[in-house]
């Protein structure tokens, strides 16, 4: 193998954090406070040498940590010796707020916990003069740095993993938040995911990613977060490096329009996913897709101007318009059965739509809501309608919404707004998409 230095800064190994140990019948429950992520060490005595098993989770349920959940298991196993115990373990990071030590015999704990591990960054001075905004800054800003290590990453408790749809969310936010844009860390991932490239044209769905199962959908984010890179940075030489990438993944949805001018559904082996909602969760695989449609038109037209497409787009919007739209409203497929906040979002943004869409989107109750990860599309289409006009709706919905975690006791904000509950149990608490409430107040209040 060719070894390189990984181009970026590295990561710093924080101190111990105060703990809460309470004596349960098999054994002990950790409370770290907050969510942590990084590496767990153990300092204790015990009397025997025993297997010790210590689940670690973001949430306590019927009064311990959840270790198993469908076919994962969240849980490590430490073979103690008599007397003292003293270990860290540097290869492998985990992250939780909660650990759930299970030992045969009672041990002496001096501190068994995660030890925070982060990417050194400067973070940016703020004060918006409201205490509620205040405090979703900087839980998103402590959002952000849990989901970042050695790449961007979505979670750090369940997968670890870098998507292109959760770091256009979170690579925006830091140009606001972390002191020069977090630029090298920005362009390292960018970067990261330009070599993922597949065969068919399509990124791996994560980078690097061994089993594979491409999402075409954030194949086009890869397009909407490089242009919005270039536009932050100017950076000419990286947008030689991707250009050969971005041309290849134009063509694998160029090579599909069909004679309805429509790009149709993939279909498996891809997955059709576009956000964790009814009807668009990539279950229910239709013949075509108004948000895929919109989604290719939105990428294109964002980054034509670094990349010079040289596609006349005319055909595949009345197409969309025949096809998805009816009575202001952007259907989800040609059945017309279902229209989301997504597909109306994208409607405005590529201009097909107007503020009558805007006001069925917010107001209909036909309307699928937006989850937390694609509100970003939502807020932006109301900003390029009349960003005067609406700025209070997206203040107050983001209150709405990060209210809720906020009196769930969040130290960091969730995946979806169902929290732990989702996915059957496996919901994430710490998911760096979720971070925009940055990006908004940037834009809205400064």
């Amino acid at each position: 193998y060719s070894l390189h230095k990984r181009p970026i800064k590295e990561l710093v190994l924080n101190d111990r954090n105060p703990i809460v140990i309470k004596r349960v019948e098999d054994g002990y429950l950790i409370d770290l406070k907050k969510e942590m992520a990084g590496f767990i060490e153990f300092d204790f005595e015990c009397s025997n040498s025993e297997r010790i098993t210590v689940g670690y989770g973001e949430h306590i349920i019927d009064g311990t940590v959840r270790q198993n959940i469908g076919p994962r298991n969240f849980s490590v196993e430490f073979i103690s010796k008599p007397g003292k115990n003293n270990y860290i373990n540097y290869f492998r990071r985990i992250a939780g707020r909660y650990l759930h030590v299970i030992s045969k015999s009672i041990i002496k704990i001096n501190y068994i916990g995660i030890r925070d591990v982060e990417y050194p960054l400067k973070v940016n001075s703020f004060d918006f003069n409201d205490t509620f905004i205040n405090k979703v800054y900087e839980i998103s800003i402590r959002t952000l740095r849990l989901c970042m290590h050695e790449h961007y990453e979505d979670c750090p408790w369940r997968e670890q993993c870098l998507y292109t749809m959760d770091s256009f969310n979170q690579i925006r936010c830091g140009y606001h938040c972390f002191e020069d844009g977090n630029k090298d860390y920005v362009r390292y991932n960018l970067s990261l995911i330009n070599k993922s490239i597949r065969n068919d044209n399509l990124l791996c769905i994560c980078a690097p990613s061994g089993l594979d199962y491409p999402i075409p959908s954030f194949s086009l984010a890869y397009l909407l977060e490089v242009s919005e890179y270039l536009d932050f940075s100017n950076d000419y030489e990286f947008k030689e490096e991707v250009s050969n990438t971005i041309n290849r993944i134009v063509e694998a949805f160029t090579n599909r329009i069909d004679d309805n001018y429509l790009i149709p559904s993939f279909g498996k082996p891809y997955w059709d996913f576009y956000e964790w909602q009814d009807h668009c969760d990539g279950d229910e695989i239709e013949e075509y897709s108004s948000i895929l449609n919109m989604l290719f038109v939105f990428a294109i037209e964002k980054s034509n101007k670094h990349f010079n497409f040289n596609i006349d787009l005319t055909n595949i919007k009345k197409a969309i318009n025949k096809m998805f739209i009816k009575d202001n409203i952007v259907y989800l497929n040609e059945k017309k059965q279902f229209s989301s906040q997504l597909s109306c979002a994208l409607g405005i943004l590529i201009n097909l739509c107007d503020d009558k869409t805007a006001k069925e989107m917010l107001n209909s109750n036909r309307i699928i809501q937006a989850t937390l990860s694609m509100k970003s599309f939502v807020y932006d289409s109301l900003l390029k309608l009349d960003g005067d006009k609406y700025k209070d709706f997206i203040l107050d919905d983001i209150k709405k919404n990060y209210s809720i975690m906020l009196e769930d006791g969040a130290t960091s904000f969730y995946e979806t707004i169902k929290g732990a509950e989702d996915f059957d149990g496996a919901g994430s608490l710490c998911h760096g998409w979720s971070a925009i409430p940055i990006y908004y107040y940037n834009k809205i209040l400064k």
